[in-house]
């Protein structure tokens, strides 16, 4: 299972470098995560 996560969190650090500052679809999602789920916590 760790090594998994490992891969998911490489995966996910590489798209984000990937799209740049501009930002992408990943960025995208991340900001309406934390828009809508983040600030009720």
């Amino acid at each position: 299972m760790a090594a998994i996560a490992r891969m998911v969190h490489n995966l996910i650090e590489a798209t984000f470098a990937k799209e740049g500052e501009k930002g992408g679809a990943l960025h995208a999602q991340l900001a309406a995560f934390r828009e809508t789920l983040i600030p009720d916590l």
